[in-house]
């Protein structure tokens, strides 16, 4: 799973990046709210159980990869 995300500076924004499907890209906030915003997705993709758990994904690797 480590290897279904990558972390980057784009600018000053830390981006997280999904490379598997579905693929987005998305500007890690650590917001109250969400950790993601400005989601940018690559794949189409409309089944919104695949996309929460991809979302939950990324939630997991973030907490993962900051320790």
């Amino acid at each position: 799973m480590d290897t279904d995300f990558k972390i980057y500076l784009k600018g000053n924004d830390h981006i997280i990046e999904r490379l598997v499907f579905p693929r987005f890209k998305a500007k890690i906030t650590f917001d109250t709210l969400s950790d993601l915003s400005d989601i940018e997705m690559i794949d189409n993709c409309t089944d919104v159980m695949i996309l929460a758990r991809a979302m939950r994904e990324a939630g997991y690797y973030l907490v993962n990869h900051s320790k």
